[in-house]
């Protein structure tokens, strides 16, 4: 498996026939198997599925390279040394769907009135 330096998890449909749920379930295998690398220590090659577990104990093992270190506000996968955050947040595909209104969460803000 070639290591993906994080990246965010693809939508995967769980409807439909059977066909469908089976390979569903196999990209999902696949997806989660994927390794990607430790922003804290690259030799550090982690499955998705365990990668958000490991950026918190790695966090708190690395605390000089965590103050180098920024989390994007839309994926907290996403974390990138302040050098190359700018140019992260102007084409983070999370912060475009968030833009666009398709995030989950995005939206109106305010409460209703009672």
């Amino acid at each position: 498996m070639v290591p993906e330096v994080l990246g965010s998890l693809p939508l995967i449909s769980h409807g439909g026939d059977d066909d469908n749920n089976n390979a569903s379930f196999t990209q999902h295998k696949m997806d989660s198997e994927q390794l990607l690398t430790c922003p804290y220590n690259e030799s550090h090659q982690i499955r998705r599925s365990r990668f958000p577990y490991h950026l918190v104990k790695c966090r708190k093992n690395h605390p000089k390279v965590a103050n180098d270190i920024r989390v994007c506000p839309f994926n907290a996968r996403h974390q990138i040394r302040k050098a190359e955050y700018k140019h992260h947040l102007l084409h983070c595909e999370d912060g475009k769907l968030a833009a666009e209104g398709g995030a989950q969460g995005a939206g109106e803000m305010s409460r209703p009135e009672a």
